[in-house]
């Protein structure tokens, strides 16, 4: 599954793939997951079920806003993927012209 990555926090700006482009949500079951960009070096402040999806997809910083029933592990996994997945549901303005 692709996952667009880049640099969306307003205080980095450094134009390196390390975050998400822009804010993100998703949701399965009870519980829902708000992905927030990042500036570069703080890791990933998330759940231990989504930190390591996070880190499979390749994201570096990002902040997580979680609630529900996040004990439900596989919920709480699907709920990572489907915020991932909608970054492909905006196109960023450098992706306009193709």
């Amino acid at each position: 599954m692709p996952v667009r990555r880049g640099c969306g926090s307003w205080q980095c700006q450094c134009n390196e793939l390390h975050s998400i482009p822009f804010k993100t949500k998703g949701k399965t079951g009870s519980v829902s997951i708000e992905i927030l960009p990042a500036p570069r070096g703080t890791g990933l402040a998330a759940g231990n079920v989504a930190k390591t999806v996070l880190e499979l997809a390749g994201i570096k910083d990002a902040w997580t806003k979680t609630s529900g029933d996040t004990r439900t592990t596989a919920n709480f996994a699907r709920a990572t993927v489907e915020a991932l997945k909608a970054t492909y549901n905006i196109l960023p303005p450098e992706e306009w012209q193709r």
